[in-house]
């Protein structure tokens, strides 16, 4: 429905509302402009109508399927797959606005037939669908996001939410960039906690990290990328 002039329009008839937009085309990393993926998700999740479901739909298919839309690439040869990095920026930035769940399309356009789809189904698809199934175990009712602020998203650039549980509490940080860069993000006055100890979870690469006195700062993030931690 983004293609649609007033798309938000559809939010009032939909017992399920779903809204896609799919950014990787022949980009290479990390080039392709995923921002516009949190963007539009970002924007549907905030006007949603109260106790509609909100559910994006991400990208599982190369360009390869839809060649004009990739109007502006001239070498075709170029389009791909979106990487596991790319992938998991799509899905947890998504997580933190408190999206009913994900859905990806499609299992026909990610071209099981072909080595390059079946390869990529392998090494990006299903690990990424195993952490994110282990990730809402471990978090029931994803979609009640305990911490979450849009003021704090824009202001540094990234996708933040924090969950607290009686099974544990866990905070994720998506880079909503392609920059490497170090954050030092001031959670004072928010309904963040003022403090946390932070252990690293599934594919989160170790970082120098810290969450004292209402700032959390993180070293070096790379572009895109995902961290998921469990607090204590």
């Amino acid at each position: 429905i983004h293609w649609r002039e007033k798309w938000e329009n559809t939010r009032g008839y939909s017992d399920i509302w779903m809204v896609d937009t799919y950014p990787v085309r022949g980009e290479d990393f990390p080039n392709a402009p995923l921002q516009h993926c949190t963007a539009f998700v970002r924007g549907a999740a905030r006007t949603k109508r109260p106790g509609t479901p909100f559910i994006p739909v991400l990208q599982a298919c190369d360009f390869t399927c839809f060649p004009d839309q990739a109007r502006k690439l001239e070498d075709k040869s170029k389009l791909r797959y979106p990487n596991l990095v790319e992938m998991r920026f799509m899905a947890y930035s998504s997580l933190t606005f408190g999206v009913r769940g994900l859905f990806f399309y499609s299992l026909y356009h990610s071209h099981l037939e072909k080595p390059a789809g079946r390869a990529w189904w392998q090494d990006v698809l299903s690990p990424l669908l195993l952490e994110v199934k282990a990730f809402t175990d471990a978090v029931p009712r994803a979609w009640e996001v305990t911490a979450h602020d849009y003021k704090i998203d824009k202001k540094y650039n990234v996708n933040l939410a924090y969950w607290a549980r009686s099974t544990g509490n866990f905070l994720v940080l998506t880079n909503n960039t392609p920059e490497t860069r170090s954050v030092s993000i001031d959670l004072t006055g928010t309904a963040f906690p003022e403090a946390g100890e932070l252990t690293p979870y599934a594919f989160t690469a170790p970082h120098k990290v810290q969450w004292n006195s209402g700032k959390l700062e993180v070293a070096e993030l790379s572009p895109w990328e995902t961290l998921i931690y469990r607090v204590k």
